[in-house]
């Protein structure tokens, strides 16, 4: 299946004038550079790794291009009245992205702590779960679709990575890691 991954193109050396620190990764020393959003224990990062010239976002990995592409193109939302702006999106495992306009139709669960969301979904008739996604339950969902939100200051980091010319979207085969 092809993808759509994210390649570095620039000069490495002008990346810490964008904000991006270098360091060195595992037993390899593999060069990295890379740029933390939100906070001292946010996961929204930007990694750029030279080997390979692959930058990914946060943890999205084979699907940083699509949800990079995503961000680039379309304006962030508020999806609930609580929220700040951010995009709410949700990956489908084929290689699609779009964006979740608020309410509960896609599996609004995730977006709740971990023991908030055990006791809605223990507590939750499977008929109510069931009308969250027309013609598929949760555990279709989970297994087929990912949610997640992406806050404005991380957004507009991604949106400057892509719009500065140092990387541009490839379509890449990648072999499954199953057999």
């Amino acid at each position: 299946m092809l993808y759509k991954v994210l390649k570095f193109v620039g000069k490495y050396g002008e990346l810490k004038n964008h904000g991006y620190k270098f360091c060195r990764l595992f037993a390899g020393n593999y060069m990295t550079w890379f740029k933390k959003t939100g906070g001292e224990y946010s996961s929204n990062n930007i990694w750029i790794f030279k080997k390979g010239a692959d930058v990914e976002f946060k943890d999205f990995y084979h699907m940083s291009g699509l949800v990079g592409e995503f961000v680039r193109d379309n304006d962030p939302i508020k999806p609930f009245p609580t929220c700040k702006l951010c995009w709410r999106i949700v990956i489908d495992n084929d290689g699609a992205v779009f964006a979740n306009e608020g309410g509960d139709r896609y599996n609004s669960m995730s977006y709740f702590s971990r023991d908030e969301n055990n006791k809605y979904y223990q507590e939750t008739p499977q008929e109510e779960k069931d009308q969250m996604i027309p013609d598929m339950n949760y555990e279709e969902f989970s297994k087929r679709f990912r949610t997640d939100m992406i806050s404005l200051e991380f957004g507009n980091a991604m949106r400057e990575l892509m719009n500065s010319g140092m990387v541009e979207i490839q379509d890449e085969e990648l072999k499954s890691l199953i057999s």
